[in-house]
C-alpha cells in the first residue's frame, strides 16, 4: 500500500542479502574472471579508449588473452591424456603422452605463458606418475 514503509530498513532488500562496501546494493553484480571471457571484454570497464597505442594496446592484450587461453587449454589436454593412459593401464603410452606434455610445457615456458618452476613441478609428477605406470606394468606383467 502507498502508506507501508519498511520498518527496518532491510526487510525492502531480497533475503539472505548482505551489505558491505564490496557489494552495493543499487547495481549487479561483477562477472566472475573465470572463463567469461566470451560474454565479457577482459577490460571490464565502460569506458573506450580514446588514444591510439591505448586502443592498439587493448587489441593486442586481447589477441594474447585467447592465445594464452588456448595454450593453458592444450596443456590441460595432454596432461588428461597421461593421467587417461595411466588409469587404462598402459605404461608405454603413459611415457610417451608423458614426453609430449613435456615438450609443450617447454613451449609454454618458451612463450612466458607458464612460470619455469610450474612448468617444472608438472613435468616431474607427470614423469613420475608416467614411470611408476611402465614400472608397474613390467613387474605386473
Amino acid at each position: 500500500m502507498f502508506g507501508q514503509t519498511c520498518q527496518p530498513l532491510l526487510d525492502c532488500f531480497p533475503s539472505g542479502f548482505r551489505r558491505s562496501r564490496r557489494t552495493p546494493w543499487y547495481g549487479p553484480r561483477q562477472p566472475a574472471r573465470g572463463g567469461a571471457s566470451a560474454r565479457f571484454p577482459l577490460v571490464h570497464s565502460t569506458a573506450v579508449a580514446n588514444i591510439k597505442s591505448q586502443i592498439k594496446r587493448n587489441r593486442q592484450n586481447e589477441k594474447r588473452h585467447e592465445r594464452n587461453k588456448a595454450v593453458r587449454s592444450s596443456l590441460k589436454t595432454s596432461t588428461k591424456k597421461v593421467h587417461s593412459a595411466i588409469a587404462e593401464g598402459d605404461g608405454g603410452t603413459a611415457t610417451s603422452h608423458a614426453s609430449e606434455a613435456s615438450r609443450a610445457y617447454d613451449k609454454a615456458v618458451a612463450k612466458g605463458i607458464v612460470h619455469k618452476r610450474t612448468a617444472a613441478r608438472h613435468k616431474s609428477r607427470l614423469a613420475r606418475a608416467a614411470n611408476r605406470a611402465a614400472s608397474s606394468e613390467s613387474s605386473g606383467g
